[in-house]
């Protein structure tokens, strides 16, 4: 791993012990997963024969675990699932900044990833919600989009949007007022030079300075987006104090803001660095540097919005049409249906929140909302393939079976595996795995022409070859 001679001369003057920094980020880099505990209890038995390497917890996220090494997650059935995520560790102090905060923040809080693929934070953070208001998670980029929406579907709540906006055009929209916005904002990508090689060929001083001016456009951009008295996170992957502490004074210089500064035993090696602006208001920002944390580089900073600027409501009324309710009693909780599209697909959202939320996917022709229900055919009702992988799923007259590891990962790589289901009757079966939704096959024809379709999404599909682990 050859690193730029720049960069180097740089961590040099800008870290006192740089020798064990850049020994630590030759190394190789640690393994962490975060648990769905709406699926699974912690770490049951089961999961762990999957990740037998479990260490010890995250320090700073008590439902994520080290591993001790990395396992293929691909083929590991309840990975697909949703009953984890894997994800890197310094990252996951997000889940301290929101528990930190959550006290000033409203019940039913809005709260906005502006950033969000590939969903590693936007599903910590539909886990810290825990059901309360809603979460919108947004992309630029469409192929990351579609990730970014495979991910939150698995997860499984039911109180998430996707969307695939730049962030000027999803300001314009003018449906998102947030209490709390996370800006992981596009960087040098510094902190993912041990995981990738690719960030380290792709890196420059300019792409860095670059990074940094993009950053503050961001900002700019999405700034009415956020209620007065809401929470801006800002983070980024990178070690660069252009990108990180620079940006956090030239936030607290042109935006009227109150930095927040957070708890945090010196035990967890965190590093906190200072960032001052103009009249001398100082603002705690947390680094993760490789040679003091077990994960990557990370860096996060909490401010408060005092100001009032916040984006202007649309015009006209948005057509709303509700769908039948009982179509929604293979759903747990008090839920309402819509008919979000022309050919009649129907989602279900949290009442609470569903009138916002569905104004929020209407306006901003959102990939995903909600509890995705299935589609009216003929007035009958095809149930989605994503519909049992949402945490609000009951089996309300749906059949099920369960696989065993094998026919799971069949059934996963988008084989119709070989199972008896000759007790069953035609239509949507849910195919299940350690008892956990995984999808449905369709059984269609009779006596001997009896036949099961995989449903399972293709782009979804394993294409790994599932007995040597090589990608196809």
């Amino acid at each position: 791993m050859e690193l730029s001679e720049y960069f180097i001369e740089r961590i040099k003057r800008q870290y006192t012990d740089h020798t064990d920094f850049l020994s630590a980020i030759s190394k190789e880099p640690n393994s962490s997963v975060r648990i769905n505990t709406h699926k699974v209890d912690n770490i049951p038995s089961v999961l762990r024969r999957f990740l037998p390497a479990i260490g010890k917890g995250v320090e700073w996220c008590q439902e994520a675990y080290y591993l001790e090494q990395r396992p293929n997650y691909t083929l590991n059935p309840l990975f697909h699932a949703g009953c984890f995520y894997p994800q890197e560790s310094s990252s996951m102090f997000l889940h301290h900044v929101l528990r930190s905060i959550e006290e000033e923040v409203p019940q039913s809080p809005i709260v906005l990833d502006l950033c969000a693929a590939p969903g590693g934070k936007s599903t910590l953070m539909l886990s810290w919600l825990n059901g309360r208001g809603f979460l919108v998670a947004n992309e630029v980029v469409r192929n990351r989009a579609w990730i970014l929406r495979e991910n939150i579907a698995k997860w499984g709540a039911p109180n998430a949007i996707v969307t695939n906006l730049m962030p000027k055009e999803l300001r314009e929209r003018g449906v998102i007022n947030a209490d709390v916005m996370l800006i992981d904002a596009p960087c040098s990508g510094e902190g993912m030079f041990r995981k990738d090689e690719k960030a380290i060929t792709e890196w420059t001083s300019q792409r860095a300075s670059e990074c940094a001016e993009r950053q503050r456009d961001i900002v700019a951009e999405v700034w009415p987006m956020l209620k007065k008295g809401g929470f801006l996170i800002y983070s980024t992957c990178t070690f660069n104090p252009a990108e990180n502490q620079e940006n956090i004074a030239w936030i607290m210089d042109n935006y009227d803001v109150t930095p927040i500064e957070l708890k945090l035993p010196d035990s967890w090696g965190v590093t906190i660095v200072e960032s001052k602006s103009a009249e001398g208001v100082v603002a705690h920002g947390y680094s993760f540097l490789p040679h003091k944390v077990a994960g990557e580089g990370f860096f996060i900073c909490v401010m408060r919005k005092n100001d009032g600027r916040e984006a202007k409501s649309p015009k006209g009324k948005i057509a709303v049409k509700k769908a039948d309710q009982r179509y929604l009693g293979v759903l747990k909780g008090d839920m309402i249906g819509y008919v979000i599209t022309d050919d009649d697909q129907i989602v279900a959202m949290p009442e609470g929140v569903a009138p916002q939320m569905y104004a929020v996917a209407k306006r901003t022709d959102a990939l995903w909302c909600g509890v995705a229900v299935g589609q009216l055919v003929k007035k009958d009702m095809v149930w989605a393939p994503e519909l049992p992988l949402s945490e609000s799923y009951t089996p309300n007259g749906i059949q099920q079976v369960e696989l065993d590891e094998r026919q799971a990962l069949e059934f996963l790589h988008g084989n119709t595996p070989e199972i008896d289901t000759s007790a069953l009757s035609n239509g949507r079966i849910v195919v299940t795995y350690a008892n956990i939704p995984l999808g449905m096959v369709n059984r269609v024809g009779a006596n001997s022409s009896v036949r099961l379709n995989n449903c399972y999404p293709k782009e979804w599909r394993i294409k790994m070859n599932i007995d040597n682990g090589r990608v196809h």
